[in-house]
């Protein structure tokens, strides 16, 4: 008994212990025990009162209703609680993202065809949500961790909709337990002046809605007394939650879209790059043969066709999507016959590509898979100079 949190009389600013129903010095009451709660009915109803001290404060808003301002005594450790839960979501984050870049390579298109987008999502609705019901249990001056508690979270919920933590328990029968929940949900709506049956039947939406809305929990507002501008940090934590969890969210979701819905036509792009490398390519050949800058150890073979290797076309700043993807290397297969020069190109990043097919003939429609191509020959003697 003599480690009990303490108090300071909002009237008299006298110390006493938190379990105290009233002040020993002026008699005045602590709201802030379960007992007194019901006396809060009996507060004179006077605007712009304040009263000095760690206890209450009556804020009045000008429409004959007041909010009581009281000391957050029993939430734990609010900085803990944010810290923990958003570095652990982050570190999520990142560990989800590398690992598909360690399995697939750091390439848009391998990332965004992974388990990454889906896991995104998942893991930003549920540390949201997680943030959202710890926030909750604040706004009631509960411990946060409480919140993460299995049935020990539903008799907190409990005591807060009817004093009487016990009754958590009867979440734990069947049927009747699920029966429970839904009254308790209804319940804590209401205690929120919010409202009961939207948050009965959509908690899931309804308990972020409370948690960062400007609901309070019986028309009072909890703060830390030992926190310069602690209400002004809760708020910045809250966007940036809010702002983090939400973006990777939207990333998550437009690569699902992109992968799926998108299909049809992300692949008509993905082949397009291969066929505006492979024309480009061909030029690039055309124009060193015209100016004479390919060099190459044995310039014709015996059936009169010679190799010209590119290993960074990629490279090309006006090649299509070029920041998204990898660099594609190939040759051009340079064909001389009587009714003139023939081109061919092989080419490759990895995922896609040709095989000897003629620039005549190449589209959207040729490009095949990298398993079904030849390997590229990078041991070829001519070169572009």
């Amino acid at each position: 008994m003599n480690d009990e949190e303490m108090i300071y009389c909002s009237r008299c600013g006298e110390a006493m212990k938190a379990s105290s129903r009233y002040c020993m010095k002026c008699g005045n009451l602590n709201y802030d025990h379960p007992e007194n709660r019901n006396m809060q009915q009996y507060i004179a109803n006077n605007d712009n009162t304040y009263q000095v001290g760690s206890g209450n404060f009556l804020m009045g808003n000008g429409n004959n209703q007041q909010v009581v301002q009281s000391i957050a005594n029993n939430t734990g450790n609010n900085n803990l609680c944010f810290y923990l839960t958003f570095f652990l979501y982050l570190i999520s984050i990142i560990i989800l993202f590398f690992s598909v870049v360690l399995n697939r390579g750091f390439n848009f298109f391998e990332i965004a065809n992974s388990i990454f987008p889906f896991m995104a999502i998942i893991l930003s609705i549920t540390f949201f949500y997680l943030y959202s019901i710890e926030l909750l249990f604040m706004k009631a001056n509960k411990r946060w961790w409480a919140s993460l508690i299995p049935v020990y979270n539903i008799m907190i919920l409990s005591e807060m909709a009817f004093n009487k933590k016990i009754l958590g328990l009867i979440s734990l029968i069947p049927v009747i337990g699920i029966i429970y929940i839904f009254i308790l949900f209804y319940k804590i709506g209401e205690k929120f002046k919010c409202s009961g049956i939207l948050t009965m039947l959509f908690p899931i939406i309804m308990i972020p809605v409370i948690a960062y809305g400007s609901y309070l929990f019986e028309g009072r507002t909890f703060v830390n007394y030992d926190v310069k501008n602690s209400v002004e940090i809760d708020y910045k934590r809250k966007k940036l939650f809010l702002v983090v969890s939400l973006l990777f969210f939207i990333i998550g979701l437009g690569l699902l879209v992109y992968n799926n819905l998108l299909s049809s036509g992300k692949s008509n792009i993905d082949d397009y790059y291969y066929v505006y490398a492979a024309r480009k390519m061909v030029n690039k050949t055309k124009d060193a043969i015209d100016n004479n800058k390919i060099n190459c150890d044995n310039l014709e073979s015996n059936d009169g066709s010679y190799y010209v290797y590119m290993s960074d076309v990629g490279d090309e700043l006006n090649l299509f999507l070029q920041i998204l993807r990898d660099p594609i290397e190939g040759y051009v297969k340079v064909v001389k016959t009587d009714s003139g020069t023939k081109y061919y190109v092989s080419l490759t990043d990895g995922i896609k590509g040709f095989f000897e097919t003629e620039i005549d003939k190449i589209d959207i429609d040729t490009v095949v898979d990298y398993k079904k191509l030849n390997s590229i020959n990078k041991s070829l003697k001519c070169f572009l100079s």
